[in-house]
């Protein structure tokens, strides 16, 4: 559930002046935290990103209704200017019934770096199972040959006299 809680002083004339408007247009700057964990085999790779959008809504000051939000993506590393984001968010209207959805997204420095950390530790699994596997395999040939080594001294110890010779 989410809440945004609006307080005007009324001292202010600006805010008496925005009061006295039929509509009030809201614009916030939203700020959120995504994090992710990937786990194979027990070995876990977590992505975070902090990412902001620029949002706007309309109130209805009469009726106190409260339109839908519509968000606009700000860069990450702060290069967009509040203008140009501002000329892009489209504030639907009160009365406005569509569902928006946006959608937080990994830039692709983030997508990379994360696909290479993932890489990383699949291939961190991939080596040691392939190491586990050489070394039962020299661990087993060694034992083989030590088995078939056992097995030929006592074949040799069992020989029996033949029994023509007197």
């Amino acid at each position: 559930e989410e809440h945004l809680h609006i307080a005007f002083s009324m001292s202010d004339p600006r805010a008496v002046a925005l009061l006295g408007q039929p509509v009030l247009k809201v614009v916030t700057e939203v700020f959120a935290k995504t994090s992710a964990t990937i786990s194979f085999l027990g070995v876990g790779a977590t992505s975070t990103q902090l990412r902001s959008k620029l949002c706007g809504f309309q109130v209805e000051l009469a009726t106190q209704k409260v339109g839908p939000t519509a968000c606009v993506s700000m860069r990450p590393d702060g290069g967009d200017s509040a203008t140009a984001l501002l000329s892009t968010l489209e504030i639907p209207r009160v009365s406005d019934n569509r569902t928006f959805t946006s959608v937080v997204r990994l830039t692709p420095e983030d997508q990379e770096k994360v696909s290479r950390l993932k890489n990383q530790a699949f291939g961190g699994i991939l080596a040691a199972s392939g190491l586990l596997a050489a070394a039962s395999l020299v661990a087993g040939i060694v034992l083989a040959k030590s088995a078939c080594a056992r097995q030929s001294v006592k074949e040799a110890g069992e020989v029996k006299p033949d029994a023509t010779e007197v």
